[in-house]
């Protein structure tokens, strides 16, 4: 019966994982959707992130090119918006309400080192790559 299951789960499903885990061969179906985005930005300029359950690596690279490298995965496809205006970008990453336990958000930002970063995570994690400078972190709120 799991065999069926998986095997109706991958047509109907298209390019989504089926992974099997557990003894009794439970299936948990997983998507997977990795997209990446580049901006052009100039200082001074902010690029804000509010992330839920997500984990955002930070690279400085000197330009005015941004980009955004998303991976996203889940049982449900957790939501990404990502938008830009004159003041700098805005990345907005959050679970579907009724998985959050069961997905997976990984954001990667290469941005100049000019530019301000302003992150809100609700849990999350943030790693800063190749720093050479001064970070200040003020009192968390």
């Amino acid at each position: 019966m799991f065999k069926q299951i998986g095997q109706w789960a991958l047509r109907e499903m298209g390019e989504a994982a089926l992974t099997y885990a557990g003894r009794r061969g439970t299936a948990v179906l997983t998507r997977r959707q990795l997209s990446r985005q580049v901006f052009t930005l100039t200082p001074p300029a902010t690029i804000f992130i509010y992330g839920t359950r997500c984990q955002v690596k930070v690279h400085h690279e000197v330009g005015d090119q941004v980009t955004l490298e998303s991976d996203l995965s889940g049982a449900l496809q957790p939501s990404l918006t990502v938008e830009q205006d004159s003041d700098g970008i805005y990345i907005i990453a959050k679970p579907k309400p009724i998985a959050t336990g069961l997905t997976q958000i990984t954001l990667t930002l290469t941005m100049s080192p000019a530019i301000r970063l302003v992150a809100q995570l609700t849990p999350g994690d943030l790693i800063m790559n190749g720093l050479n400078g001064t970070v200040e972190i003020p009192p968390l709120r």
